[in-house]
């Protein structure tokens, strides 16, 4: 493959993507697990049940439901934090001198008005539609690469992103609804309005976040396929040239 950008220019280094948001994960979920498990144990040894016979079992399934919920985040940011770990050992390779995250930003940004503040803080650049966007790509000097090498790099983060999608899909959705089933199903009667409300209030917690969780990753998806998709015209371009 050829280049795309002049392999004379000294690039500046890639941003490294930021372990905050799994480590932020991680420290939520753990609190949830410990605070539940420390609750429960009060519970079960040190408080009288006689003294809330009534909401006793309310309570219990409500602690196995937040220390379970409080397992998969903190799953999820130690899932998470892996993957960045490894990401910013690729992004030292001189192959892959491609600020990921810069240009990921930037993709997401396209054609939507974005405060200046908002751009500064993720290092973006604002562009009016996608043929702006993939100009810029093109003919900036924004991929100091190897094309070849950081292609084959693009497929494989491109599969990893896949999985993991995958992954939230057909074990974490299910798992998840399956806590929430049990804790639904597992009241008195005359419990059932207490029950029916923190399940609803539940739910739509847990789907607001992993609809935020797959649309990132879909956008981020859906960003390697289109940089892919450059990278292929630019050598069928030179292709056709030198032909």
């Amino acid at each position: 493959m050829g280049r795309l950008i002049d392999p004379n220019r000294q690039e500046e280094a890639p941003r490294k993507k930021s372990l905050k948001p799994s480590i932020i994960h991680i420290i939520v979920g753990s609190i949830l697990l410990v605070l539940s498990v420390v609750l429960w144990l009060l519970l079960r040894y040190y408080i009288n049940k006689s003294d809330i016979s009534e909401s006793y079992s309310s309570i219990k399934y409500l602690l196995m439901l937040v220390g379970s919920i409080g397992f998969l985040i903190a799953l999820s940011g130690v899932t998470n934090l892996i993957d960045v770990i490894k990401e910013n050992e690729y992004l030292k390779h001189p192959d892959y001198a491609f600020d990921f995250e810069k240009e990921l930003a930037s993709y997401k940004y396209v054609g939507r008005k974005v405060k200046p503040k908002k751009l500064e803080k993720s290092g973006a650049t604002s562009y009016k539609n996608y043929l702006e966007w993939k100009k810029a790509i093109t003919e900036n000097n924004t991929l100091g690469i190897k094309e070849y090498n950081f292609y084959r790099y693009l497929i494989d983060r491109k599969r990893r992103v896949e999985s993991y999608i995958d992954m939230v899909k057909t074990v974490v959705i299910p798992i998840e609804l399956g806590i929430i089933a049990v804790f639904c199903t597992g009241q008195e009667t005359s419990e059932y309005g207490f029950n029916y409300l923190t399940c609803v209030i539940t739910s739509i917690v847990l789907l607001i976040i992993i609809v935020i969780e797959i649309n990132n990753k879909e956008s981020e998806k859906n960003f390697i396929s289109d940089v892919c998709e450059i990278i292929d015209e630019s050598t069928e371009n030179e292709h056709k040239a030198a032909s």
